[in-house]
């Protein structure tokens, strides 16, 4: 036979734990913080990409020349931009690499040619599409 207090003490236990389960944990949320800035955004790509040390600059036109990015370390005087590097061929004793297309019309790729062998000319680039 249960005691008085034996079946308080089970009946208080199941109140307190099915309350528990019922309502779940109750935490208060922790407060939000807000920041506002303000952000220009420009329609046109930007030329020139600045960082502490020195900045990059964008030349060529994408058509005639293609792009590509020149470093520029900060304090420096702005030479004129170099031509494109281009070496056409690269030698080695078992044969060379021959540089093919122009980057704007046909893009740049390069060919292995083994030793002793001959290169036809390439084929002319596709006509464009219309």
């Amino acid at each position: 036979m249960h005691t008085p207090m034996r079946l308080t003490s089970i009946v208080l236990a199941s109140v307190s734990l099915a309350a528990a389960l019922i309502t779940g944990c109750a935490t208060s949320p922790e407060p939000v913080t807000t920041t506002t800035t303000t952000t220009t955004v420009s329609s046109t790509p930007p030329n020139v990409v600045t960082y502490p040390t020195g900045r990059y600059q964008l030349y060529g036109d994408g058509s005639a020349t293609p792009y590509y990015w020149v470093w520029i370390p900060a304090g420096a005087v702005v030479p004129p931009p170099p031509p494109m590097p281009r070496p056409n061929v690269v030698t080695y004793n078992e044969g060379r690499y021959q540089l093919y297309g122009d980057g704007t019309v046909t893009p740049y790729y390069w060919v292995w040619v083994p030793a002793g062998s001959a290169v036809p000319a390439p084929p002319p680039p596709p006509p464009p599409r219309r």
